[in-house]
């Protein structure tokens, strides 16, 4: 239950064209990684990565901050892509491989703002790296830097 509740707050929801990412967590900074999808939110980005069963474009619906709201920018696989925004949700098209991670993010003036490069080091699986597919553990980093693990059974 407690990995279910841990995604439910991620905010991480698969549907019939692909995900839905509405995290509803109110800290400026964390990170999930599970062995099928990943978030991680911190101060001018938005990123993660989905690892599907099967090959194909999946439509991302990513919820966006407000403070998102000008210079928007998504990236996917490393390069910039089109997007749309609607009911404040940037919205994108994610080329999919079966079982491989396929990385996505969402930058904005914040980051810009800092001069540093706002691209997101994923680089193809990257955030997704070491995970390791017979890896169950899940790794929920907080801003305070608490860890929460379930327990192993």
């Amino acid at each position: 239950w407690m990995l279910w509740a841990i995604t439910k707050l991620a905010g991480i929801e698969p549907d019939a064209e692909g995900y839905r990412i509405e995290p509803h967590l109110p800290l400026a900074g964390y990170s999930l990684r599970l062995p099928g999808a990943g978030l991680a939110v911190e101060k001018g980005r938005m990123r993660g990565y989905v690892r599907p069963e099967s090959a194909g474009d999946l439509n991302m619906r990513v919820r966006m901050p407000s403070e998102a709201a000008s210079g928007l920018r998504v990236w996917v696989g490393g390069r910039t892509v089109d997007h749309e925004t609607k009911d404040g949700f940037a919205v994108f098209r994610l080329p999919t491989s079966a079982h491989a991670a396929a990385d996505w993010a969402l930058t904005w003036n914040t980051a810009v703002a800092t001069g540093k490069r706002s691209l997101p080091a994923t680089g193809g699986a990257g955030l997704a790296a070491g995970l390791g597919l017979a890896a169950l553990a899940l790794s929920f980093r907080l801003q305070c830097r608490k860890t929460v693990r379930p327990a192993r059974t």
